[in-house]
């Protein structure tokens, strides 16, 4: 990617249970990144403004001695009323889902649910005070009972520079849309974590974004 002196990109951050009390940490660690730089070229950058998700400033330049406390967004990640419906489930970013022991180039449904569960119960167990024992039997048998109407899948090719092995790492996956119906309403609460939380390896770099739009396209 290149930039110019004077472009400007929004980015989104997000920070989960405990970690939210270390909001102004992270904030001076990325004022710092800007000063040395992104990437091998060390492309330097200033943060304008730090927003939520609802709009509310937490920080804008210049009012640099001003740092507000951020507004929290509690979701609740239990099964959810039995309803039918048919809906699109959207990978936005290329999405590494493991199955078998390898990167599957077209994960199902049910393989994305998996993920998906394994991941919140675990950031819920650690960060958020969550129960040890994980309670996501529910949404895999609703993810079972699901039907694939559709599936317009492709794999991208990606990569990143790694500072730490001064190489370029290798992070593809699969983007697209899977048009399914079943019992949306208890997979739900599950879906709509996962629009945060992502789902997959290398979540953490922004890849695994799910998006879930309810009334699919009827055939």
């Amino acid at each position: 990617m290149h930039v110019r002196a004077g472009d400007t990109a929004t980015h989104a951050l997000v920070v989960i249970g405990e970690a939210v009390r270390h909001l102004p940490h992270l904030f001076s660690a990325l004022r710092k990144l800007g000063d040395t730089g992104l990437g091998g070229d060390r492309v330097p950058f200033r943060i304008d403004r730090m927003f939520t998700e609802d709009g509310n400033s937490v920080f804008e330049f210049p009012r640099e001695s001003r740092f507000e406390s951020a507004r929290t967004i509690d979701i609740t990640v239990t099964p959810g009323p039995s309803r039918w419906d048919r809906f699109d489930l959207l990978l936005v970013t290329p999405t590494r889902i493991t199955s078998d022991g390898r990167l599957a180039r077209r994960p199902t449904v049910f393989d994305i649910a998996a993920a998906l569960a394994r991941r919140v119960f675990l950031l819920s167990c650690f960060h958020c005070g969550g129960p040890a024992e994980p309670h996501w039997d529910e949404f895999l048998d609703a993810a079972r009972g699901l039907r694939c109407i559709d599936t317009e899948l492709q794999w991208i090719d990606a990569e990143r520079f790694s500072t730490r092995q001064q190489q370029r790492i290798p992070i593809g996956g699969v983007v697209g849309k899977m048009t399914c119906q079943g019992d949306l309403g208890r997979l739900e609460p599950l879906l709509r974590a996962g629009e945060y939380v992502h789902v997959g390896k290398n979540a953490a770099f922004g890849l695994g974004k799910i998006c879930l739009a309810k009334g699919g396209p009827h055939g």
